[in-house]
């Protein structure tokens, strides 16, 4: 390798920082942030892209990385350098990111002190912790990067660092392979820590460096490069393959200071700045953005609002922690003495087992965290049993019968309560739950709760036709979210069971009924992920044979209104996609905390207003059931 040098400062690299960082704020800003939490006005805009900035943040790290390990002395000096550039200003971000949660809460968005110590290790999400800030998930992997760097550099392998990274990238390509045909990739552990993801972007950057330093290249080089290029085109969209393509370009080129325009003053600024802003821009963005925009303010006002503040901030953290701390370590560093000085390109063992000790320790717990994660206890998913003595049902289960299948949470099974009305629990409903059809009285079996249901009062409000009247199919569970109905295995396969045996028994629903939503409310669970659950849902019922139309009720509120994302999410699909298919149920959170007895379920009161606004909703269902002789569910396909 060279002989030690201090890294130069390249300003044009700089200015390709600054449009990284720029891109993920805005990517954070429009189109993230509309599918977290949700604008409250349609932006009509975005910039769907922008999160591309972090794998041109990949590239230039492999530039600049390979150039700090030859401008090293020995591992030490590397793994400080590093230190220093990472670890004070990120620990002052995560404290401050931590404290501003705290003043401006938000439901999912508060982590625990434990949480907290984690991140500040900066490869938590390797354990599975949550991250103070969602922006942090890329250090983690910059930093197992540098480790491997380090470890290579100390067997001295990098001086043939055109086949290190050609192995690497055939590597990644397999891996992506197996993804695309079988649907399943290299074993986590091994995938994880080898940065089989991500490799082919850090690779592109120091396939620049080595040409940037005129190095011959010859055939092992080109090759490596379209290796890496072909790894990306397997991996991921087309168009990220060609960005690859231009992005190890552009980097050689600023290296080599020939795109100006890059060095322009402005760029330059917040180039210098990209690290502080990177840290601190999606917290204090959201948050400021999601309370100016609940005053009223638009939302491009707020998002200029956001910038301007995390900008300030992101000026405040680099001239008074990232610069002044990190040249005070360094300068402390340099002066201290130094017996043997030696090139980090020589065999240095002790280091690199250091660096293997760390990375398998992160991959081994890494595997185990994800194994302790999946297996460790979901909810209560126990629901009632049916109680002795129950009558059959006045209504013969089969074809004919008008049904409701009731599906949802703590609101849906059986939460209610008021001691007064408890005592004098008489109304009856034909149910159809547990492969088995009754008549009962509240609490109903197939539900959690042990207090009055809305179900009950709703039958007492649904008109019949001929004298008959309706058989409600209820299995709801208390505290479930949306994803355990769709993917946990237990509660995806209690609902399997439900729909099963409901098909077994003739019976054709006129309506499906999703009554939830607090549980995903009160952990923050983002917008755009519910809709695409419920859209699951609506899958898992066409496959068992259930073509009724699924009613959704915007039902989020909990002691807190919460951020107001999921409900928002909902109004803006109903507005811009109706469907016959997907149709809006009761507004629940509108009247909240009326009617609940402990601020999140219903009393007697809410449990009769909501019994009477599901039987509004159901009107046209009602209506197709009572006028015609045809099923009703046939009605409203």
């Amino acid at each position: 390798m060279a002989s030690p040098q201090r890294p130069v400062r390249l300003l044009q690299l700089d200015g390709l920082r600054a449009i990284a960082a720029l891109s993920v704020v805005a990517f954070h800003y429009t189109t993230r942030y509309d599918q977290v939490l949700v604008h409250q006005q349609p932006l009509g805009w975005g910039m769907a892209s922008g999160y591309l900035g972090v794998q041109l943040f990949f590239v230039i790290s492999g530039f600049v990385i390979f150039m700090t390990l030859e401008a090293a002395r020995t591992p030490a000096d590397f793994a400080f350098s590093r230190f220093t550039r990472l670890f004070p200003v990120y620990w002052v971000a995560v404290v401050g990111t931590w404290g501003l949660t705290l003043m401006l809460p938000l439901p999912g968005n508060i982590r625990t002190p434990w949480e907290v110590l984690a991140n500040l290790t900066m490869v938590h999400e390797k354990f599975g912790i949550r991250s103070v800030d969602g922006a942090y998930w890329s250090l983690g992997v910059e930093l197992v990067y540098y480790l491997w760097m380090l470890a290579l550099a100390s067997l001295g392998w990098l001086r043939r660092v055109a086949v290190v990274l050609a192995g690497w990238c055939a590597l990644s390509a397999l891996d992506g392979a197996l993804i695309q045909s079988l649907g399943q990739s290299l074993p986590y552990a091994v995938s994880s820590i080898l940065l089989l993801e991500w490799i082919p972007w850090f690779a592109l950057g120091m396939l620049a460096y080595c040409r940037w330093q005129r190095r011959p290249q010859g055939l092992m080089a080109w090759l490596t490069w379209s290796m890496a290029i072909g790894s990306i085109m397997i991996r991921e969209p087309f168009l990220h393959g060609l960005l690859a393509v231009g992005a190890s370009w552009v980097v050689l080129l600023a290296a080599r200071g020939q795109l100006p325009i890059l060095g322009c003053r402005l760029l330059v600024f917040f180039g210098v700045i990209s690290y502080p802003l990177y840290l601190i821009h999606e917290q204090l963005g959201w948050l400021s953005m999601h309370r100016l925009q609940g005053w009223g303010l638009a939302p491009a006002g707020s998002m200029l609002v956001a910038l301007t503040l995390s900008v300030c901030a992101a000026v405040i953290l680099n001239r008074f922690v990232e610069v002044p701390v990190t040249e005070r370590m360094r300068a402390w560093w340099r002066d201290r003495p130094m017996s043997h000085p030696v090139v980090l390109g020589t065999r240095r063992p002790v280091a690199f087992a250091l660096c293997l000790c760390v990375l398998l320790t992160l991959s081994i717990g890494g595997w185990l965290a994800k194994r302790w994660q999946h297996q460790k206890p979901q909810v209560d998913l126990s629901v009632n049993a049916w109680p002795s003595g129950a009558r059959p049902c006045r209504i013969e289960p089969g074809p004919d019968a008008k049904v409701l299948l009731i599906l949802g949470q703590s609101n849906a099974a059986s939460h209610a309560y008021d001691p007064q009305s408890m005592q004098s629990a008489t109304e009856t409903v034909d149910l159809y739950t547990l492969g088995r059809c009754g008549q009962v009285i509240d609490p109903l079996p197939g539900t959690s709760g042990q207090g009055r249901s809305v179900w009950t009062a709703m039958a007492q409000h649904l008109p019949s036709r001929d004298g008959e009247g309706w058989i409600l199919s209820v299995f709801a569970v208390g505290a479930t979210r949306i994803a355990q109905w769709i993917s946990d295995p237990g509660l995806r396969g209690q609902l399997d069971r439900h729909l099963s045996e409901l098909k077994g028994a003739g019976l054709v629903p006129s309506a499906v009924l999703w009554h939830q939503g607090e549980a995903d409310a009160l952990r923050g669970t983002a917008a755009k992920d519910y809709l695409e659950d419920l859209k699951r849902l609506r899958v898992i019922l066409d496959a068992a044979g259930i073509q009724a139309p699924l009613y959704v009720a915007r039902s989020t509120y909990c002691r807190q209104p919460g951020s107001g994302a999921i409900g928002r999410a909902l109004d803006r699909y109903f507005l811009q996609q109706p469907s016959e298919r997907i149709r809006p149920g009761p507004d629940f959170d509108a009247t909240a905390p009326k009617g609940r007895w402990d601020g999140c379920h219903f009393d007697e009161s809410g449990r009769q207003d909501a019994a009477k606004a599901w039987v509004h909703v159901l009107d046209p269902v009602v209506r197709a059931s009572r006028y015609t002789d045809q099923p009703a569910n046939a009605a409203v396909r």
